[in-house]
């Protein structure tokens, strides 16, 4: 059962509740909020969301935080069947080269892998530089979870590093219920 809670915890900030990971995020208000439930126009029932399966949402978008088009951090779950998927470890690196085939053949990407723990939880983390010619033009940090038949991605854009560091604290300082791991 997925159930976000949206609710102000400080003039500063507001606390973003994800039951099905027992995940809470706390998100300064600077930032604009943009959820599944807001973007179908279900913010308010929230009863609904214990009903649904979550794979009826478009992408399986969580939320996204945002600070403009370019700077914002994203989550969504992505299903994933090992019978299907294959391993674990090569589903994600397939999952991460699908986030960023997209952008155009003209740029060269370098990218570094590593694990990072938050609240606990082991993380697969994936540094991604997008460049043009010899010009960095944008950064990307891909960390990715098993969680049960899905995968938690939390994608952070950026241009700037102290955007980068803003996101970072924000996903470091989240927490996931013990039970629920």
């Amino acid at each position: 059962m997925l159930l976000p809670t949206l609710f102000s915890t400080a003039q500063t900030e507001r606390k973003l509740y994800l039951s099905k990971l027992g995940w809470s995020i706390s998100i300064p208000d600077i930032y604009k909020i943009s959820d599944t439930l807001q973007n179908n126009g279900r913010f308010d029932r929230e009863e609904k969301w214990g009903s649904e399966d979550i794979s009826s949402f478009p992408d399986n978008k969580l939320f996204t935080i945002e600070k403009n088009s370019i700077s914002f951090m994203a989550a969504t779950l992505i299903p994933y069947d090992s019978s299907k998927d294959g391993e674990w470890t090569a589903f994600v690196s397939k999952s991460s080269f699908l986030l960023i085939k997209g952008m155009s053949e003209t740029l060269t990407m370098d990218t570094t892998s590593s694990t990072e723990v938050i609240s606990g939880l082991a993380f697969i983390r994936t540094d991604i530089t997008f460049k043009f010619q010899k010009n960095v033009l944008l950064r990307g940090i891909n960390f990715t979870r098993q969680f049960k038949n899905h995968a938690l991605r939390i994608y952070l854009s950026f241009t700037k590093q102290e955007d980068a560091e803003k996101y970072l604290d924000i996903l470091r300082k989240s927490t996931f219920v013990e039970g629920l791991r």
